[in-house]
């Protein structure tokens, strides 16, 4: 991707940012374009990522230009141990800013009942995503209540098993044709030696072997997406 520009946002011509959030005191250092996305890196060194998961209006290098690029989805992110602590409460903070999240457990009570709250949290925060999507996804202000629910999606697995590993990878393969983020957050710690169905120490089997593994099955889709 080529830089397109450097200096302040006030400079930018208006026809070529879709939202009016960033202000004429906002400075961005640089700007780049692919077919996919705009990336804002601003001198705090925040990165600003735009999905695709809506139309946006992509800039281009020649003046006064512009395209419309239909994207057609959301975001996609994977939490593998996403019943309970931070992965539970990394599936919030995704579904809150508006994107599809595949949950992940060992548990088949405990994860029907996080998809339950989970859904439960979309519902009752429906206007609250929608402002976030704008923010997030530089949607225009006039298309929030046309947006639908992130959707939220399950996965069955115990990861400490390389036999239910490759299970997954196929299922995640053979449902997804992208995924934009893998957040490998499954882990265990055993004060005492327990081994799995495999026969490893269980905690290098599910804290070393399994994102090992599963990042390598899911390669393909996070290469087939534009940000991942």
């Amino acid at each position: 991707m080529k830089p397109l520009f450097v200096g302040q946002t006030s400079q930018l011509p208006k026809s070529k940012v879709t939202s009016d959030r960033w202000g004429s005191n906002d400075k961005c250092m640089c700007v780049w374009t692919s077919p996919k996305a705009i990336v804002f890196i601003s001198v705090l060194r925040k990165a600003r990522f735009i999905p695709p998961s809506r139309q946006l209006i992509m800039m281009s290098s020649g003046a006064d230009q512009q395209h419309t690029a239909a994207m057609p989805r959301r975001p996609r992110v994977l939490i593998t141990g996403s019943t309970d602590g931070i992965g539970r409460q990394n599936a919030k903070m995704f579904l809150l800013h508006g994107y599809d999240v595949i949950l992940h457990g060992r548990n088949k009570q405990r994860l029907e009942q996080t998809m339950h709250e989970m859904r439960q949290l979309v519902e009752t925060n429906k206007e609250s995503i929608a402002k976030n999507e704008c923010n997030n996804f530089m949607i225009a202000q006039d298309t929030i209540s046309q947006l639908d629910s992130p959707q939220i999606d399950s996965l069955l697995y115990d990861v400490s098993s390389i036999t239910q590993l490759h299970q997954m990878g196929n299922e995640l393969q053979s449902k997804y044709s992208e995924l934009d983020i893998l957040v490998n957050n499954a882990a265990v710690f055993m004060e005492s030696r327990t081994e799995s169905v495999d026969g490893h120490e269980q905690t290098f089997a599910t804290n070393v072997i399994a994102p090992y593994l599963l990042t390598s099955f899911c390669l393909p889709l996070l290469r087939a997406a534009a940000l991942a």
